[in-house]
């Protein structure tokens, strides 16, 4: 039988292999998929990111905030509310288009970097049941309803296991999933007013290697510890947010008796 979904990032996964029915955490098919999809076009984000830093442009804070929430609204238990998800690809869709037209080098860029939900003829073809659904119930309009079916089409096609290689699969999902517990520190330091250009690039030039076919077992290893280092930063990063912001910790008496 076909899965219906498949994620195995938390513990609690099923069987300790992967929830392929419905989540453990609760978690729809419908929303795994589209979790799904805000990873991979944050990926073609990424990578669009890393082109213009390498031909110099400076990147808005802006999107590197777009990236970090991205990635962390995907971790366990954060959000599960399927619309916020469709606005957000949406929405990094959109963003990557306008950096895609700042970008003088486009070649050789991955398939997720060059993806447009508008302009996909093959999905736009296909009508889901979903997609009616919406559209009877929430009286769209017919290009939105139009936009959320390629969306769920094309959901199916760009989960963790569209890598086929069980080694190469698992290790680009052990730095995505360092990646958005960097990019938890990294979205509670930006809310202090704090934020490090370096971790960014580190955080969106890594994410863009998990697209790269070329890269050999030992090199994404590689990248694995130098995601967890730079995990440390992060984690740096937010110290000094939280104690610019609320002082050190002390050790304060505090009244434990009955009032």
């Amino acid at each position: 039988m076909e899965n219906k979904m498949f994620c195995f990032q938390c513990q609690e996964t099923a069987g300790c292999t992967g929830c392929t029915k419905f989540g453990v955490c609760g978690k729809s098919p419908d929303l795994a998929r589209m979790q799904d999809l805000l990873i991979y076009t944050t990926k073609g984000l990424s990578e669009v990111t890393t082109r213009l830093r390498n031909e110099g442009k400076k990147i808005d804070s802006t999107v590197n905030h777009l990236i970090t929430i991205n990635l962390f609204t995907t971790i366990t238990n954060a959000n599960f509310d399927d619309e916020i998800f469709y606005e957000r690809v949406k929405q990094t869709l959109k963003t990557k288009e306008e950096l895609l037209s700042k970008l003088k080098n486009k070649e050789n860029l991955s398939e997720a970097a060059l993806w447009n939900a508008s302009n996909n003829e093959e999905l736009d073809a296909k009508v889901s049941v979903l997609s009616k659904l919406k559209n009877t119930i929430l009286g769209s309009g017919k290009k939105e309803v139009e936009i959320d079916t390629i969306l769920d089409e094309k959901s199916t096609k760009v989960g963790v296991l569209a890598t086929k290689d069980e080694d190469i699969r698992s290790l680009r999902e052990l730095i995505i999933y360092g990646l958005k517990g960097l990019s938890a520190y990294m979205k509670h330091a930006n809310a202090l007013g704090y934020d490090n250009e370096e971790v960014n690039a580190f955080l969106q030039s890594t994410l863009a290697k998990t697209l790269d076919d070329s890269l050999t077992i030992d090199e994404l290893i590689a990248l694995t510890l130098e995601t967890g280092k730079v995990g440390v930063d992060g984690m740096a990063l937010l110290d000094s947010a939280n104690t610019g912001t609320y002082g050190h910790p002390e050790i304060t008496k505090v009244n434990i008796g009955v009032r």
